[in-house]
């Protein structure tokens, strides 16, 4: 349970990461969408802070940070491209996939089939990183819904398009990434 408890915190992390300095740039442009300054910020923030509540076993520098945001576009594109959607069923199981994960954590203490101090730190840890990130409870599940999303709908690509293959769809978008960073000045890694 702690397992996807942290998961799902990284998930959240990769999907919003930034950087702080952003260059004289406002904002620049991965497969058409736009990355902005203040996006990028956020995200650096978002990292900082699961670095400081021990999520993270250290702060992502800047390349990282943005690579990460670069990565998370490049996905999207690929969903866009390839027509990846979700069920309206899919889209309700990853709204709820936050309530349920604490359901199932609450109830694995209730009955002892989970180490409740193990269980109730998972809890601690993930409160401690909504409030370290000023959202309630309810924005920290509308972003680990967003999250899940997101992992359903790369799921469904590496069966669809990469017949299974998510090596496959890592290369592609490692490679991306890379070259995206490159034209911005990031050099490589």
């Amino acid at each position: 349970m702690k397992k996807t408890m942290m998961v799902m915190l990284m998930v959240i992390c990769a999907m919003i990461l930034t950087v702080s300095a952003f260059g004289t740039q406002d904002c620049f442009y991965v497969e058409g969408d736009e990355i902005t300054r203040s996006e990028l910020e956020e995200a650096q923030h978002n990292a900082e802070v699961l670095h400081a509540i021990g999520v993270s076993d250290s702060a992502p520098d800047e390349r990282e940070v943005l690579a990460q945001t670069v990565r998370v576009s490049l996905l999207e594109a690929e969903f866009e491209e390839h027509g990846i959607t979700l069920t309206p069923e899919e889209e309700s199981q990853a709204e709820n996939s936050y309530a349920d994960t604490r359901a199932a954590i609450l109830a694995a203490i209730e009955d002892g089939s989970t180490d409740p101090n193990a269980a109730r730190q998972t809890l601690e840890t993930v409160q401690a990183y909504w409030e370290a990130m000023g959202w309630t409870e309810e924005e920290y599940a509308r972003r680990a819904g967003e999250s899940m999303m997101v992992s359903m709908k790369k799921a469904k690509l590496i069966e669809t398009v990469y017949a299974g293959d998510g090596a496959a769809l890592e290369a592609k978008l490692d490679a991306e990434t890379e070259q995206v960073l490159s034209e911005a000045g990031y050099g490589a890694s």
